[in-house]
């Protein structure tokens, strides 16, 4: 028999360490409204629009032609990678829009639907998790393009690309966990938004994305400590090798990613009550 969960500021607090089998618990029960959302956030984005599927492929294919061609000219020097340039910017580049697009519509998810934070008794990570689907629905339409210009340059596809997209897993994780942050704290200030574009616009430089992995200091120590660096190697090893030959910044990348992902989760359960309690 199903039991009404009352929620409380102190709820979660309460339950001690069985909190996490709760927490999973409701997020499977509620499976079916997160389905539900979930296409309704996606069929209200492309419904109208004709070329919405056009606009997904345009920026990063854009994107890496632009940087190809500076490459190719030498304009600016990069780090050669062990395959054509335009394949390398541009898988890194999905790469990238995925977790930072997922950052972003997680951050957003609460204050853009208030009304049922404050006022629906359900488990709120279910707005977030539903933001998430359009991302990664654009990550798969963006695919088409990587998979084409593998083709194009001759970059064998298996077993690397495969292998490879294994690592979207800790990539949504760690977007998931600082999403899960962000979204509560938007509720108090909605200068977070826009303090997180700029950094994710940044972070994107400062990211092996548009080029290999730096080996001087003290960029090789920055790159050490951006949580997206060890995905993208692990990704930019399995392509080019077909194999992770750092297999310990790989296993450091998954535990990483969870743990960010659960402190965020528990963070978001304890916080998000006494802020909605205060709206």
């Amino acid at each position: 028999m199903n039991t009404e969960v009352i929620y409380s500021p102190d709820y979660h607090r309460r339950k001690g360490i069985a909190v996490w089998i709760d927490m999973f618990r409701q997020l499977y029960e509620y499976r079916y409204l997160l389905k539900r959302l979930a296409i309704k956030n996606i069929t209200v984005r492309y419904k109208k629009s004709w070329l919405s599927y056009l606009w997904v492929v345009a920026t990063p294919l854009l994107t890496a032609l632009i940087f190809a061609f500076i490459a190719s000219r030498r304009i600016v020097q990069f780090n050669n990678p062990a395959y054509a340039y335009v394949v390398f910017a541009l898988l890194n580049i999905t790469l990238w829009q995925l977790f930072a697009n997922t950052v972003k519509a997680a951050t957003v998810s609460l204050s853009s639907a208030q009304s049922l934070v404050t006022r629906v008794n359900m488990p709120r990570e279910i707005l977030l998790l539903a933001s998430c689907s359009e991302p990664l629905v654009q990550f798969m339409i963006r695919l088409l393009p990587v998979l084409a210009v593998f083709i194009v340059y001759e970059v064998p596809i298996l077993p690397g690309l495969p292998a490879a997209l294994m690592f979207v897993i800790p990539l949504m994780l760690m977007a998931l966990g600082l999403g899960f942050i962000l979204s509560v704290i938007n509720l108090v200030t909605t200068d977070i938004n826009n303090l997180v574009s700029l950094l994710l616009l940044v972070g994107m430089f400062l990211t092996p994305v548009l080029y290999a992995e730096p080996t001087g200091y003290p960029f090789v120590l920055l790159n050490f400590i951006n949580p997206v660096s060890p995905v993208l190697i692990s990704v930019h090893d399995l392509i080019a090798f077909g194999a992770l030959q750092k297999s310990g910044l790989a296993v450091f990348c998954w535990l990483q990613a969870t743990l960010v992902f659960l402190i965020g989760f528990r963070f978001f359960n304890l916080a998000l009550p006494r802020v909605v309690e205060r709206a």
